[in-house]
């Protein structure tokens, strides 16, 4: 009897160091539940829907009351899901009007409508204005691309009749060009080069057509992927290990990164080439357009965080297995810069400007941006406001008659008015 109850003893001690560590799973899943409960991770999906031909647009008048550890932050879209109040399609008299094409950071989802760059843009051009009325309408969307900012412009953009155009453009945008991917439940659009120039080829799938769309493997990237969305414990378990090199970064074993992450390598594939050229064909396209259009176009290179804190640029290297000389978090702003001048389009850069400015209030640069979220708080958004209300109030965007070769002089003749 006592043979039997010694050779059951291990198996029991088992059993319970086993279920101790459930136990203790458990417990530190609850907890961390309740910690992380006010730490929302905000849904997207039910603040926008689909567009045949856009893929995604923000629902026309709704409210959304956007709240994280980070930020508390009201969000109103108008009768044609715009943030702000009603635009109508014709000017007032003596006014400059200017609309904001862009993604996530155009749109700041992260602050209030008071607190939007394009609303700091608006109200320092009308504190020195002498009898022009500047409007800045901010048609920024989650999620969008060069392409869909073009195909905004030329169905809707173009009826409000702005004067001048900004884009705003951030690193993602490259890849987000030649990507069929699916957005809060929404399918993109998709441009081909065709003849040297952008054609769409692929509208957006319908959202009841999602069913019919083939999964790629990215749709299942594995255990650890899936045990890291579902247990709290094993996330920051694995982000530790991780963070001491214990273990490898899921990430850099992927396909998806080296493509998120290429165009910020000095050393080019044929994958990012071919973004590359697609993108500066888009916005050759949206000149062709908003120049035809009588108005301006003005390029703002949105910088991301890794781009001006050096912290951040280690953290996100080391989190990606980003090894070697060849990552330079300014990659893209330089060769936007070089397409913008081959095209004479005027190009803010912003990297040396948000650094400098972090550097003469004696802080990083990570002050401008929530850390989690990584998107511009209200400081952000009011110095990128600053910055485009001197590039806009010193000329710094040329008049639509200067630019080129190619305008005919009927064309010169018909916006000489508005280039004033």
């Amino acid at each position: 009897m006592s043979g039997a109850t010694t050779k059951c003893r291990p198996l029991r001690n088992v059993l319970l160091i086993v279920g101790s560590v459930l136990a203790a799973l458990l417990v530190g899943e609850g907890v961390l539940a309740v910690l992380e409960h006010k730490q929302m991770r905000l849904d997207h999906r039910g603040f926008y829907t689909y567009d045949p031909l856009l893929g995604w647009k923000m629902k026309p008048n709704t409210r959304r009351i956007n709240v994280t550890e980070e930020f508390r932050a009201i969000e109103e879209t108008n009768s044609k899901g715009i943030r702000g109040g009603e635009y109508s399609y014709e000017k007032g008299p003596n006014e400059y009007r200017i609309l904001i094409l862009g993604d996530s950071f155009a749109e700041g989802y992260t602050v209030d409508f008071e607190n939007l760059f394009s609303e700091v843009l608006k109200s320092t051009l009308n504190s020195g204005s002498h009898g022009t009325y500047y409007e800045v309408i901010n048609a920024g969307t989650v999620g969008y691309g060069t392409d869909q900012e073009l195909l905004f412009y030329q169905s809707e953009g173009y009826k409000y009749d702005p004067d001048l155009v900004i884009v705003m453009f951030y690193e993602n945008d490259v890849i987000d060009n030649v990507t069929r991917r699916e957005n809060y439940g929404k399918f993109k659009p998709l441009f081909r080069i065709r003849d040297n120039r952008p054609v769409l080829e692929e509208r957006p799938v319908p959202e009841e057509s999602r069913s019919r769309v083939p999964e790629s493997s990215a749709d299942h990237p594995g255990l650890s992927h899936w045990l890291k969305k579902r247990s709290r414990v094993y996330s920051i378990l694995d982000e530790g290990l991780t963070m001491l090199g214990l273990t490898a970064p899921e990430a850099s074993a992927t396909p998806s990164t080296s493509l998120e992450f290429g165009p910020l390598s000095r050393e080019r594939g044929p994958e990012i080439e071919q973004a590359w050229k697609l993108t500066e064909l888009l916005l050759v396209d949206l000149k062709r357009r908003v120049e035809a259009s009588c108005a301006d176009l003005l390029v703002f290179y949105v910088p991301s965080i890794h781009s001006v804190d050096p912290d951040s640029w280690n953290a996100t290297r080391k989190q990606y297995g980003m090894t070697g000389d060849q990552w330079n978090p300014s990659q893209v702003e330089s060769d936007l810069l070089r397409i913008c001048r081959r095209h004479s389009v005027p190009c803010v850069a912003t990297i040396a400007l948000f650094k400098e400015r972090a550097k003469t209030r004696g802080e990083s640069a990570r002050c401008f941006y929530h850390l989690r979220d990584g998107h511009w708080n209200v400081e952000g958004h009011r110095f990128a406001g600053e910055i485009l209300a001197h590039s806009v109030s010193s000329g710094a965007h040329k008049p639509r008659v200067t630019v080129g070769s190619s305008s005919s002089s009927s064309n010169v003749t018909d916006c000489t008015d508005r280039a004033q």
